[in-house]
C-alpha cells in the first residue's frame, strides 16, 4: 500500500474517530445534564381540567406581608391570568384552609392533612393542594370521607400506590376528577 492509499483511508478514520470519541460524548453528557439538572422553582406549571377548557383573569388578594408601596384606593391588586389554574375546586373558605394548613406545614416541617368541611369543594375537576388526602377531598366534596373510594375508581390511573402498597397517593399539583 502506498502512501496516497493509505491517506486516502486514513481521512474517514479520522472523521468516524473524531465522531466517536469526541462528539458523541459531547452528546451523551448534554442528554444525561438536561434530564437531571435541577429545574428552576419559578416557572409556572399549566395544568387543563378534564371538562372544562377556559381562560379567567382573577385578582389575586394580596397578603398582610406583600407591600405594593401604594396605598391608594385605585389600586385594586395584582392581576393574574390563568387558563384554569387559579381556580382549584375551592370554594373561598376551603381554599382559605387550605392555604392556612400548607403555611403551617412550610413552617412547622411536618405534614398535616387540611380539614375540610362539607362544601369545600364544590367543582367536579380538582387541583391536588399540599395537605390534601383522598379523604379528606371526599369529605369536603360529598359530605363523607367514606366516599374516597369513588374518587379513587375514577382517578385509578393517576393516583400512586403507598409505601404499604394502598393506592392513595396523590401529590399537590395532581389534576382530579370528582365523579
Amino acid at each position: 500500500m502506498n502512501y496516497s492509499k493509505f491517506k486516502q483511508k486514513l481521512k474517514p478514520d479520522i472523521i468516524f474517530f473524531t465522531i466517536g470519541f469526541l462528539v458523541f460524548p459531547i452528546i451523551i453528557f448534554i442528554s444525561i445534564y438536561s434530564i437531571f439538572r435541577v429545574k428552576d422553582d419559578t416557572q409556572i406549571a399549566v395544568s387543563f381540567p378534564i371538562d372544562d377548557i377556559s381562560v379567567s383573569i382573577q385578582e389575586v388578594p394580596q397578603s398582610p406581608s406583600v407591600d405594593t408601596n401604594d396605598n391608594s384606593e385605585n389600586n385594586p391588586g395584582p392581576m393574574t391570568s390563568s387558563i384554569s389554574t387559579v381556580r382549584t375546586g375551592h370554594t373561598q373558605e376551603g381554599y382559605k384552609k387550605s392555604l392556612e394548613n400548607q403555611e403551617y406545614i412550610s413552617n412547622s416541617g411536618s405534614w398535616n392533612a387540611t380539614q375540610y368541611s362539607e362544601g369545600d369543594i364544590v367543582e367536579n375537576t380538582y387541583v391536588v393542594q399540599l395537605g390534601d388526602t383522598l379523604w379528606q377531598i371526599a369529605n369536603a366534596y360529598y359530605g363523607s370521607g367514606d366516599q374516597w373510594l369513588k374518587i379513587l375508581e375514577v382517578n385509578k390511573d393517576s393516583i400512586g400506590t403507598l409505601p404499604d402498597g394502598e393506592q392513595a397517593l396523590i401529590v399537590p399539583g395532581q389534576l382530579l376528577k370528582l365523579p
